[in-house]
């Protein structure tokens, strides 16, 4: 695992100066605490770069191109697996973030033809694939990557991005050039004008986090998921955008029956949680209590790789008042209890006013999910004796594990109701206070969130259903300049063009691909590298191996969501590896005491940083729509806890990214 970075000046007579690179290279230490490098290429070989050394090289190239990597080592711990790596003629260098799974298959399959390595690593393996087949090898890989091929013989850059975007990749793209990285924070060593995207940031306020490809920032961009990009000598045209994958649903698969199928899935989700387990240090997990975890934990120990260590994260009684949720723990404990694995429990107590400034930071941009506490402690509690962590993240999505996958089977009993029946009921459901700790709020909000939605057709009920701030909200919070600017953009138009790849496919299955391909890509996936890197732990998440996707997508829709009842043909599946009370428990999500934190720890930075003279400052918002906002949150009438998140975070991110004041 690592971080990349690079620079492609579009100038041909430009001046590249190894010290950018290696500016860039350091704003991404985090990501690689154990080695780091440069390459430059040059025309000219009497411009030598200045401080030569096994960390940076120089090679005679007719464009000027720079490369940089820093390294968290995990397989193949020695020198040899020291990036940039190169060709043997060193007219191809790659720079790489990630882990590719099949990478032995691959190197084997290589052999036979002749090939030598000099290397135990995955990343020679894909430059020497990438010599052989040029960019058709990306569709070949199987893992989590983001990478970067400089390709002499064609003088031109190619950036790939793996199925899911489980790892992040940014660039810029201007007449005077082209860079990527990483993270956003090495991209604004190259010196751009930092602005804000308004209309990401419309679309930030409604789902809590910015549909890629588009950033928050004006002009910065993210490697579509399953995507690979061709530069061209320079920077001299636009760069080319190639999709190399897409999830392809209910195809030609027989279904033998659930015993079969169940069995089948079981198969793949044992191999993938093998091959996930590779590496040359110790391997832990998450241990949340719930299926997907419990699942990936128990496969662990089946293969006869178990964890290292496991690690779960709990509430403290108080914070507990508010969330309403079951306790994960008891669960937790007792599967590590039956597997007799070392089990480390973390009960949620940060520091939240002084961890969170610096989580935003880590972030890139703002992403208003509370998650991003809990998983950064769990790596952090981790990092003493492992590198790498597995995850169950990605099962939700494949299953329809979320209480929003019901939706539809709800619906759909709602709509036997008599008229008057509905109208009545909506009227009282939101006639109830959906805030405070009154007993069954969190149904209630679940409730009116529902409801809300039921005048809208499938596809757009379940983008309804996403949201978390609608348009009259976000209308009485807008200044009017913001307004007027935002009064043609449409929030949801990057979930609304993916839904129409998929507009003749059942709802169940239209949800499932909206959220594989918009929902784990820009949000899930992006916050679990940026929290996990800021501790320099790599996560895997074994639900994503393209054999197991591959064939899930291909089930239908009522093997995944039965009644009231999501990831159906897991549970059977799981039969026998997992105790009763775990296959039979409900979904309770990953989350953090957001709420509790508002009313207590976040308290006085609430005030502060959302005060009226701060808000007319920054000149977004109307002072009075955000102070109407917590009124309705400290009554406890309304729940506004994630809209007000999102504010606070979204200001932490401006004083970080736009004010320069870094935490």
């Amino acid at each position: 695992m690592c971080g990349i970075a690079g620079v492609f000046p579009g100038d041909l007579r430009s001046d590249l100066d190894p010290r950018l690179v290696q500016a860039m290279v350091q704003s991404l230490s985090h990501r690689g605490p154990d080695d780091w490098g440069i390459a430059i290429g040059l025309p000219d070989k009497t411009s030598i770069v200045e401080g030569s050394s096994r960390n940076v090289t120089q090679f005679i190239s007719p464009l000027p191109i720079g490369l940089g990597n820093t390294r968290l080592s995990i397989i193949d711990l020695s020198e040899a697996g020291h990036q940039p790596m190169s060709s043997e003629d060193g007219r191809v260098w790659i720079v790489y973030n990630g882990e590719v799974y099949n990478f032995q298959d691959l190197r084997r399959t290589l052999e036979a033809k002749g090939c030598h390595f000099f290397s135990r690593t995955d990343t020679e393996v894909i430059l020497r694939l990438y010599e052989a087949e040029g960019p058709e090898c990306f569709r070949r890989l199987n893992g989590m990557f983001a990478l970067a091929i400089w390709d002499g013989r064609r003088q031109e850059l190619c950036l790939d991005r793996d199925r899911f975007g489980i790892k992040p990749l940014y660039y810029i793209s201007t007449p005077t050039g082209f860079a990527f990285a990483s993270e956003i924070k090495a991209l604004l060593r190259v010196g751009f004008p930092a602005s804000l995207n308004l209309e990401a940031l419309h679309r930030y306020l409604s789902f809590l986090w910015v549909p890629e490809p588009d950033t928050i920032l004006e002009g910065v961009r993210k490697l579509p998921a399953g995507h690979w990009m061709r530069v061209r000598a320079g920077g001299r045209t636009e760069p080319e955008l190639h999709r190399f994958w897409m999830p392809h649903l209910n195809g030609p698969t027989t279904i033998l029956g659930e015993g079969a199928t169940a069995e089948a899935l079981l198969d793949r989700l044992t191999v993938a949680v093998s091959r996930q387990t590779v590496a040359d240090v110790p391997v832990g997990a998450f241990l949340s209590g719930g299926l997907d975890s419990s699942a990936v934990v128990s496969l662990m120990v089946r293969a006869g790789r178990p964890p290292e260590r496991v690690h779960s994260i709990g509430f403290t009684r108080r914070d507990q008042r508010y969330e309403r949720v079951p306790d994960d723990l008891r669960y937790a404990r007792q599967l590590a209890a039956d597997l007799a694995l070392p089990y480390e429990e973390v009960v949620l107590r940060p520091q939240v006013v002084d961890l969170l400034p610096k989580l935003v930071w880590c972030l890139d941009e703002p992403m208003a999910d509370p998650a991003i506490i809990p998983a950064f402690l769990i790596c952090q509690a981790a990092r003493p004796y492992t590198k790498v962590l597995l995850s169950g993240m990605g099962g939700d999505e494949l299953f329809g594990g979320y209480r929003r996958h019901l939706s539809e089977n709800l619906f759909s009993l709602y709509s036997r109701f008599p008229a008057p029946l509905r109208r009545a009921l909506a009227r009282a459901v939101q006639s109830v206070p959906s805030g405070g700790t009154l007993p069954f709020v969190s149904s209630i909000r679940h409730a009116k969130k529902l409801l809300g939605g039921f005048q809208f057709p499938p596809g757009e009920r379940y983008i309804q259903l996403c949201t978390w701030m609608d348009p009259a909200t976000k209308e009485s919070l807008y200044s009017g300049a913001l307004r007027s600017a935002l009064r043609e953009v449409q929030a949801e138009a990057r979930h609304r063009e993916v839904l129409r790849e998929v507009a003749s496919a059942d709802p169940v299955s239209q949800m499932l691909y909206l959220d594989t391909c918009v929902y784990l890509p820009s949000h899930n996936l992006n916050y679990t590298d940026k929290m996990s890197m800021a501790a320099s732990v790599e996560v895997r998440v074994p639900f994503l191996d393209n054999d197991l996707v591959d064939f899930v997508f291909q089930l239908p829709p009522s093997l995944k969501i039965r009644g009231l009842q999501g990831k159906y043909i897991l549970r059977r599946a799981l039969e026998g590896v997992l105790p009763p009370a775990i296959l039979s428990r409900r979904k309770t999500g990953f989350a953090a005491p957001i709420r509790s934190w508002i009313v207590n720890d976040l308290h006085e930075m609430v005030n502060d940083l959302l005060s009226p003279e701060r808000v007319s400052r920054r000149g977004l918002f109307d002072p009075s729509g955000v102070s109407r906002l917590l009124s309705e949150q400290r009554r406890g009438w309304e729940d506004r806890s994630y809209q007000i998140w999102a504010l606070l975070t979204l200001e932490l991110w401006m004083q970080a990214y736009m004010d320069g004041v870094e935490s």
